[in-house]
């Protein structure tokens, strides 16, 4: 099976209101990522502080990814998100984030563990990390 054939899906999983968590699998086009941000722009009264978004289970990315995530970042930050931790195992996909991060005031790293990409993320709101809460998504 060709890479770009593999089932792709998003989850989101809310870790106090601080903290998103979303993991990202199979082959990302600019359609479903768009529409993942409809249902998140929908989903949240308030933007989380941080994200952290596991990358290791993607298998490759569409065209316009890049410039979507890139836009997608800067009313990020204007929402208030300050810093996005990426996991992923890739080097493809962390020379691609390093590409579309530049030049951001949002913090953008990427990690190969999901335990360092936490540290960095730093504790919750109340001072320790909650345990994950499963958040279903609406269909759009």
């Amino acid at each position: 099976m060709h890479f770009s054939q593999q089932d792709a899906e998003i989850h989101t999983i809310h870790r106090s209101n601080d903290v998103v968590c979303a993991t990202l699998t199979g082959f990302i086009t600019s359609t479903m990522l768009a529409r993942q941000f409809s249902v998140w722009d929908s989903e949240w009264s308030n933007a989380p502080r941080s994200m952290l978004v596991d990358l290791r289970l993607v298998s490759g990315y569409g065209p316009g990814i890049a410039s979507l995530v890139k836009r997608r970042l800067i009313r990020a930050h204007q929402a208030g998100v300050r810093r996005v931790a990426l996991i992923a195992s890739s080097a493809v996909l962390r020379t691609a984030a390093r590409v579309f991060s530049e030049g951001l005031q949002t913090q953008v790293r990427c990690f190969s563990r999901q335990t360092t990409a936490e540290s960095w993320l730093g504790p919750g709101v109340d001072g320790e990390n909650a345990p994950l809460e499963e958040r279903p998504l609406r269909a759009s």
